[in-house]
């Protein structure tokens, strides 16, 4: 994505990353420039003018701010054109991002009284977006454990939880945004980045005394897991499905329909889902076009960009050791909370959503292939 969107190539960046670069200003707006023009020449592929696409560019949280605020120009980039739609989530990404800045900045000078002031201003705009009578005693505990604070543990555990909850209110709220105007306010609102969160596979039974996975009786020993990408190909498949035959499919398709689909061999999708091949973002856009096929007007729906973010964002969850996964974090409960919280909000404020439901073979916890 870097490479793509700065002309440089991927090599480039990985030295990069790997060498953890450190630009000087002067590098900075460079690649400001090649930026712009990297923008300029796909746009105008696309049939963009080159003031419409300096427009769009430039429209973006970050240059807009002068500052870095890489959750919100996620949210910016994901959109189609100039993001309208999604300006509550862009907003309250931005803050996140202005307080993550300010809180390394403290951290990277040693000040801790500022650290700490910090990390309370995040608490509090945390708490403040709830509505009165949220249950969220855990956090206003920490804000009173900060206020007595001396040690740097202290500061970083309270740091952590606060950063998690906000990035859920976030994430929740750009998951309303996108499920509004993806469906253009058609569908139910449904929390669609939860559809591509890992979890265990719905066959799996965990006996209460020991913890052991079990399926059928037996000790699970293989696919304990459904992973994002899984879930994620998942939703294009039964898109793909509702697209090419006018109906909501009863099941997930099978991985001989996805490769007819997609237009990929069956092992290919095999080793996506189990994420010992990288699905990219280039392997997303091709699996999407080739997936969903161009209607009477030789028009496709936009694609669903932010839900491989989302499934990107979750992979962590899944821990790992060797490539073989060991554990689950299951933030669903914390999740839907602020997501029930933001649609109060945003559905108050006017956005809208239909009553067309998503397929059940998606959003039933028993579904999986």
């Amino acid at each position: 994505m870097l490479g793509d969107a700065t002309g440089l190539s991927e090599r480039t960046w990985r030295n990069r990353l790997h060498s953890k670069w450190n630009p000087a200003p002067e590098d900075i707006e460079k690649l400001k420039g090649k930026q712009l023009s990297a923008f300029v020449a796909r746009q105008e592929k696309h049939g963009y003018s080159e003031q419409e696409s300096n427009d769009i560019f430039c429209g973006s949280p970050s240059w807009q701010a002068g500052a870095f605020l890489p959750t919100a120009d996620i949210i910016y980039w994901c959109a189609p054109t100039r993001a309208e739609d999604y300006s509550n989530s862009i907003g309250l990404a931005s803050v996140l991002d202005h307080l993550s800045n300010a809180y390394f900045v403290a951290k990277e000078a040693g000040n801790f009284e500022q650290a700490r002031h910090v990390v309370m201003e995040v608490g509090k705009w945390t708490l403040s977006q709830c509505p009165p009578g949220s249950d969220l005693q855990t956090l206003d505990d920490h804000l009173a454990t900060l206020e007595s604070a001396s040690e740097i543990e202290g500061l970083l555990k309270a740091a952590k939880e606060f950063a998690g909850e906000g990035m859920l209110l976030c994430l929740s709220c750009w998951d309303l945004e996108f499920c509004s105007a993806f469906t253009a306010g058609k569908a139910k609102a449904y929390p669609l980045f939860e559809l591509v969160m890992p979890r265990l596979d719905p066959s799996i039974e965990i006996d209460p005394n020991t913890g052991q996975l079990f399926r059928n009786g037996k000790t699970a020993k293989r696919k304990q897991f459904q992973k994002p990408i899984s879930r994620l190909i998942d939703f294009i498949a039964v898109l793909a499905a509702r697209r090419r035959s006018g109906q909501k499919p009863a099941s997930i398709p099978s991985v001989r329909e996805m490769s007819a689909w997609f237009d990929v061999d069956e092992s290919k999708i095999v080793s996506w889902r189990d994420e010992t091949t990288k699905f990219t973002e280039r392997d997303f856009f091709r699996v999407w076009k080739s997936a969903i096929p161009v209607d009477e007007k030789g028009e496709r729906p936009a694609d669903p960009l932010p839900m491989l973010v989302a499934a990107l964002i979750w992979s962590p969850l899944l821990t790992r050791d060797e490539s073989k996964t060991v554990s689950l974090i299951d933030p669903r409960e914390d999740y839907e909370s602020w997501w029930m919280r933001n649609h109060a909000r945003l559905t108050a404020k006017g956005l809208p959503f239909g009553n067309t439901p998503w397929p059940e073979c998606l959003t039933s916890q028993s579904s999986g292939s």
